[in-house]
């Protein structure tokens, strides 16, 4: 089931530049924009989920919430949130979710500078983490692996061995799928995924979220 998660974030409107707005975020009031409601009850949040893959410092926003309970009933999950409204949180609990059941995550990205800053990230955060780009094959065995969309339809093309034991696939920058030149991959990623890993689909600027989703 594909789940858009909610979004609750403050947007400074005498500046409209300084955080552009995906154009299915509606205005409520002059301080809050929401995109599509997920009908979860955030208070049952703490209830539901006691003992969580992986906890925060800070309070979680609702549509963090939101996803990680999705996550957890092992639903894909479409965030489609602003520049810094912390998507990352959600990936990261994907990846932590997956370490859990002693399965693997693929995290992928568009570009391999941003495969690379990924990986420094993640690295930090978990230690076990591997990379694949065209260029850079590091711990190809890591519980976690960062690599470009591209190197992952490839390995879905030849029935690779190692997403045997995948149990979630992160797609950063998901609107790439619109890209006339390379959405292909995006698309054929979906299409050629096995049915038991999870997807989870990150992006800041997707004008038809509620499209994708369903």
């Amino acid at each position: 089931t594909a789940i858009l998660a909610s979004v609750d974030v403050d947007i400074d409107v005498t500046n409209p530049a300084a955080a552009p707005v995906p154009k299915q975020l509606q205005i409520v009031d002059e301080n809050k924009v929401y995109a599509v409601e997920d009908n979860y009850d955030v208070s049952k949040f703490e209830q539901e989920i006691e003992n969580p893959a992986m906890s925060f410092k800070f309070e979680l926003d609702d549509f963090q919430k939101r996803a990680i309970a999705r996550l957890e009933n092992n639903q894909t999950v479409f965030v489609s949130a602003p520049t810094s409204a912390g998507k990352t949180v959600i990936a990261q609990y994907g990846i932590a979710l997956c370490r859990r059941h002693h399965m693997r995550a693929v995290y992928t990205s568009p570009i391999k500078a941003l495969s690379n800053q990924k990986f420094r990230d993640l690295q930090k955060e978990f230690g076990d983490v591997g990379i694949l780009t065209g260029d850079v094959s590091l711990n190809r065995d890591a519980s976690c692996l960062i690599m470009t969309t591209e190197i992952l339809r490839s390995m879905l093309y030849r029935g690779a061995d190692l997403l045997r034991d995948v149990e979630c696939v992160i797609f950063d920058e998901c609107h790439y799928i619109a890209n006339n030149d390379r959405g292909v991959v995006w698309e054929e990623c979906i299409i050629l995924l096995p049915e038991h890993i999870n997807m989870v689909f990150l992006s800041a600027t997707v004008p038809n979220a509620k499209e994708i989703a369903k």
